[in-house]
């Protein structure tokens, strides 16, 4: 039996990549987008693509990405589809090497239980260029290890949803 489902955040909750719609802001969005179809397609590693992409956007107001983060879209159905998870008691996770103030804006919107997503560092209310969290060197698997443990129950009682080279471990473990 199902008991949680795990999704990755860009192109999957949301239509599109979030850190590609927060680099038009410091209108960097076509370099972001390179380095993210790069690490898409596992040609370089997500660690590097991270922080070179978030290297980019050094200077850019988090008030102005928390704005970007309001406005983004759902994907078609997934708020449907974590309703019915939730009203059929199945405990919805992300786990994406996106950013928490994006992630959590989404899990407050659609009710999901743990966020695991990486932060920018800001100072003065700026971006500082640093990225910190747990998906900036470790894998999703791990981090999917680590809340299968804590919550007690075996990978086979897992569904891992996502769309990139990075999601790979994850799904083929769940």
């Amino acid at each position: 039996m199902i008991k949680l489902v795990v999704f990755d955040l860009d192109n999957v909750i949301i239509d599109g990549e979030a850190i590609d719609e927060i680099g038009k802001l410091a209108n960097v969005e076509e370099d972001i987008a390179a380095i993210t179809e790069k690490a898409m397609q596992g040609e370089i590693d997500f660690e590097t693509s991270i922080k070179d992409r978030v290297q980019l956007l050094e200077g850019v107001a988090i008030e102005d990405i928390e704005k970007v983060a309001d406005e983004l879209s759902l994907m078609p159905g997934a708020e449907e589809t974590i309703k019915s998870l939730k009203d059929n008691d199945v405990d919805v996770a992300i786990i994406s090497g996106s950013f928490d103030v994006v992630a959590e804006k989404i899990s407050e919107k659609l009710g999901v239980d743990k966020v695991y997503t990486n932060s920018f560092t800001v100072e003065d209310g700026k971006l500082t260029g640093e990225v910190t969290g747990p998906l900036v060197s470790g894998s999703k698997l791990d981090v999917l290890n680590g809340l299968v443990e804590e919550a007690g129950i075996a990978l086979d009682e897992v569904v891992a949803v996502g769309d990139g080279a990075n999601d790979i471990s994850m799904i083929e473990s769940a």
